[in-house]
Order: structure tokens, then C-alpha cells, then sequence
């Protein structure tokens, strides 16, 4: 870890000094300038030192080496998150064709009066949402005056606390920053297996690839037996949709769609449609997938043409390093589906690709704080508060890339009595079908950890097949 040097040292004593007092008429050059800056700074009080102190570390870009956390893809300026977090777009409609008015135009007849009309209509989403958090340490009152009077204390004590603060405030941004994106991913996936999101809005791989062709394969399959081809398919097929993004449709995103005058003659349709231009793409992706590939396979296709780096960022996992590829999460979202959140998981999360304006977060620094002295133990706590604002905007374009989960089959016989059926694995996420005969069942029975528990028991002898992940 590099270490503040002696002149960086005597640098911060100035500003400290500066801000403290609101004087610049000591120049801090020397050791004795340094200990004539620190001495006069004690006798204002340790109040006053330490919180100056404490916010001179908060706003200090210090050259050290601490931790930067991922997704730093969607990180924003202020500026930015206040254009993103209330967005004004504007409903499209459809084209209506000429023979629609019918063949008498021309002929004498009025028939512009009796035509709809269509204004153009605004809608206004807000995406935001705020929330603060702070971190505290603690100083004891004899290291303070310690490091004010000597410049290599100073400086380690300064590195130490800034490379702790930074390590820290790093995890926690990366927590915050990956929870939209998870939230994203996961959301995506509720929301079209609710139909409120188009089924091109998530990519599972190995169905697109046995379509292209003509195959049955799993995704342990292609990645463990013909890693080659599925790979060299799948940075085209990234490049296809890249493509596909760049044009004007209500694709790849919640076109909040509206009939206006159902059910009359004079209906239509109107809509948002958006479109990506490739400097506004971002991709998110598992980054070892794209290691293994850039290694093994073709180096030649995993250039900035097809993967991004400029606009791309890979992650090492998702969520948890020892299950990498997996995501499980429960998505907030958007309200004017009525759609009630649920767990989502997802085994196998390969990316995503995504408008600059659909997903990101500001992370500010706001204050820093002093308290008072604690008496019994001589010590001050420091808090520095900071303030995260997510933006998760599902009316601008998103795809997500993963497979399918492994879903498992459990069989049982009804007996006519028996309610509850157990099913025999280490756990069980959720109910992909349930099947009692010939009927798939929809409603009249609940999941309890492993067991399935119908309302009225199942006939005898009926035969009850259990679908789950």
C-alpha cells in the first residue's frame, strides 16, 4: 500500500490548518511549521481538529492503494442522476393507413371531422429513491495529539484511516451499486414470466442456440462439450442484439403500453418506444466466462467490436464468490404493473446489456461529523454520512443473458387421504408445475420448505407429478 509521504503530509496540515482557522498566512514547509500548525490547532480544541479533520478525509482524493468495488459501470455524477431519477417521454401511436378513410375522399365529403384525434401525451415516471448511510470511527484523545504534532504519525495515521474508510465505504458502494443491477436482472425475469415484459427482454442461451441449430442441448452441455461453438454463437448473437437496440421499437423494455377508447370504433394503441445507440450500451458480464473463452476459444472475436470494453465491465460473480453465477434476490418494482414481488433465482446469470439511462446509481458524499468528548474513555467517533440514489428505469432498453435452471421432476400417488407430499431433495426454491393427472393445477396447494401442500388430497391412485427448481 503506498504511503503518504512526509510533503503530503505537511500539504494536508496546511489545509487542515486553512479550513480550521479560514487563514492562509502559515505556510507549512518545514517540520517546524508542521508542529507550529498542529500545536496552534490543538489549543482550538479537539472538537474543532477532529471534525475539520474528518471532513478533509471524506473530501481528499488520496493516491493509496484501497479497494474499488464493482458495477462502477452505472455509478453517475449528481447532475446526472437528477436528469435520469424524473423522466418526461412521450406516447407514440400507430401509423394509420390511407384506405382506412375510405375511397371517397376527394369526392366532396367532409371527412376530416370525423377522424380521431391524436395529441401527443406526455407520460412522467419517477425512478428515484434515496438513502443515507454513515460510517464512524473512533480516535482516542492521545493518538490526536500525537499526529498533530509529528509528521510521520500524521502521515500513517492518515493513510491507515483513509485506507479503512475507503475499503469500507467501497464494500458498502458496491453493495448498494450491485443491488440495482441484481434488481434489474432478477425483475426482468419476474416480469416476463408475468407477461408484463416482452419475452425478448431475457435471453435464455441454450434455447436461442438449439433454435439457430436445430439442437437439444443443455447448458452444462454446450459449455462443457461444445464450449467452442456456443461461445463463437454467442458473441455474434450479443452483436445481433447490440444491433437490433440501435432501432426504434417497443422492444427490450416496458413500452407502457395504453388502448385508448377500448372496445369503440375509434380505438387505438398508443406507446413508448425507445432505441439504444451503441455509445449509450453497456454490458455487464460474468467475467470468467469471457476469460475462459478469450483464452481457449477465439481471441479474435472477444475484441471491443463485439465486447464492449470501453462501455463493458465483467464481474467475478454476481453475488455470493461461491455460487458465481447465480442471482437470488427479491426485485422491487415498478408500480403501474401490480405485480407482487417474489423470490427469483437465477443458477446460471451470464449478463447483461442495457441502456446508460435504464439503470444507475449516485453515490454521494454529504457531511462529515464529530462527537462530543466521551470522558470515561477520553475517545471521539467520526461519522462520515453519505447518501446512495438508485435509478432502475424499465422503460429503457435492458436484455438479460442466462440459462434455465435445472428443473427436477418428483412423482407421487394419490391415496385419496393424504395432503402432503414431501419431496425428496436438499431444498426446494420454488414450484415450476404441479400435476395431479391429467390436470395442471394453477391454484389449491402451497409450498412449506419441501412439501407440497394440496387443499383436498389428491384421488386414489392419481397420479401426482411435481415440477421444481
Amino acid at each position: 500500500m503506498a504511503q503518504i509521504t512526509v510533503e503530503n503530509a505537511r500539504a494536508l496540515m496546511q489545509g487542515l490548518y486553512s479550513m480550521a482557522t479560514g487563514k492562509t498566512d502559515l505556510s507549512v514547509a518545514t517540520t517546524k511549521d508542521f508542529v507550529s500548525a498542529g500545536s496552534k490547532l490543538l489549543e482550538m480544541g479537539s472538537d474543532i481538529v477532529t471534525g475539520h479533520l474528518t471532513q478533509m478525509i471524506g473530501e481528499t482524493e488520496i493516491d493509496i492503494r484501497a479497494y474499488r468495488g464493482k458495477g462502477k459501470l452505472i455509478q453517475v455524477t449528481a447532475n446526472a442522476y437528477t436528469a435520469l431519477k424524473r423522466q418526461i417521454s412521450f406516447y407514440s401511436t400507430d401509423i394509420t393507413d390511407l384506405t382506412a378513410f375510405g375511397n371517397d375522399i376527394g369526392e366532396g365529403k367532409d371527412n376530416y371531422k370525423a377522424q380521431t384525434q391524436h395529441y401527443v401525451v406526455p407520460v412522467e415516471v419517477y425512478f428515484g429513491k434515496s438513502a443515507g448511510w454513515k460510517k464512524k470511527i473512533t480516535m482516542p484523545l492521545v493518538q490526536l495529539q500525537i499526529i498533530m504534532t509529528n509528521e510521520e504519525e500524521f502521515a500513517k495515521y492518515v493513510s491507515g484511516v483513509y485506507t479503512q474508510l475507503e475499503n469500507d465505504i467501497q464494500k458498502t458502494l458496491e453493495g448498494k451499486t450491485m443491488a440495482v443491477i441484481l434488481d434489474r436482472i432478477a425483475g426482468t425475469k419476474l416480469l416476463t414470466e408475468k407477461n408484463k415484459l416482452g419475452a425478448e427482454c431475457i435471453v435464455y442461451v441454450e434455447d436461442e442456440f438449439n433454435k439457430e441449430y436445430g439442437t437439444n442441448y443443455t447448458y452444462a452441455e454446450l459449455i462443457e462439450d461444445h464450449k467452442e461453438e456456443f461461445l463463437k454463437w454467442f458473441a455474434a448473437y450479443v452483436q445481433i442484439l447490440s444491433d437490433r437496440m440501435e432501432e426504434l421499437s417497443v422492444l427490450y423494455h416496458d413500452p407502457l403500453t395504453e388502448v385508448v377508447n377500448a372496445g369503440q370504433d375509434n380505438a387505438y394503441t398508443r406507446y413508448v418506444d425507445r432505441f439504444t445507440p451503441k455509445a449509450d450500451q453497456k454490458f455487464l458480464y460474468f467475467k470468467p466466462l469471457f476469460t475462459m473463452a478469450k483464452a481457449s476459444v477465439l481471441p479474435s472475436i472477444f475484441n471491443p467490436q463485439y465486447i464492449p470494453e470501453l462501455n463493458g465491465e465483467g464481474v467475478q460473480y454476481w453475488q455470493d464468490i461461491k455460487k458465481p453465477m447465480a442471482v437470488a434476490i427479491k426485485p422491487a418494482l415498478p408500480g403501474w404493473d401490480n405485480v407482487t414481488s417474489e423470490n427469483v433465482y437465477i443458477d446460471n446469470c451470464i449478463g447483461i446489456l442495457f441502456d446508460s439511462k435504464a439503470l444507475a446509481i449516485n453515490n454521494q458524499f454529504e457531511a462529515a461529523y464529530t462527537d462530543r468528548i466521551d470522558i470515561d474513555t477520553l475517545t471521539q467517533n467520526t461519522a462520515w454520512y453519505y447518501v446512495s440514489n438508485p435509478v432502475n428505469n424499465y422503460t429503457h432498453n435492458a436484455i438479460v443473458f442466462c440459462a434455465h435452471n435445472v428443473v427436477s421432476t418428483a412423482t407421487f400417488t394419490g391415496d385419496g387421504a393424504t395432503k402432503n407430499f414431501t419431496i425428496d431433495a436438499d431444498v426446494v426454491r420454488k414450484l415450476d408445475e404441479v400435476k395431479v393427472g391429467d390436470t395442471v393445477l394453477t391454484t389449491g396447494f402451497t409450498l412449506d420448505g419441501k412439501t407440497v401442500k394440496f387443499t383436498t388430497a389428491p384421488a386414489n391412485n392419481a397420479a401426482i407429478s411435481i415440477k421444481y427448481e
